[in-house]
């Protein structure tokens, strides 16, 4: 599954509305530099710039935060699957003999992927 970083929805609506980046960036109080490195997806959108930039597109900061945080998992899914797969052979040691036990039964199924 690919899950886009916000800011790369953030990039198409300023496109989309004709606005310059130095100009969003004054808008929603953050400097030209910091909104470019959000755009190339080098930093991550916070709940207080979710608030701003849903004020500026009158979106909901929630849409945005959304987006956030599902590119967040998704990323530590790909960067942490070494590290899953030993929380589960310690979880095998230790307590859980069957792992149909828990909740979310598709758990191995993702490790494989």
């Amino acid at each position: 599954m690919h899950v886009s970083h916000p800011w790369k929805y953030i990039g198409r609506e300023l496109e989309a509305r004709n606005w310059k980046q130095k100009e969003f960036a004054d808008v929603i109080w953050i400097s030209a530099p910091a909104l470019n490195a959000i755009i190339k997806w080098e930093k991550n959108l916070t709940a207080s710039l979710s608030v701003r930039i849903w004020e500026a597109f009158w979106t909901s900061a929630e849409v945005w935060m959304r987006l956030q945080i599902r590119y967040s998992i998704e990323q530590a899914k790909n960067n942490e699957r070494e590290r899953v797969s030993d929380v589960h052979k310690k979880l095998k040691k230790y307590w859980l003999k069957d792992f149909s036990l828990l909740v979310d039964e598709d758990i191995e199924k993702e490790l494989k992927e």
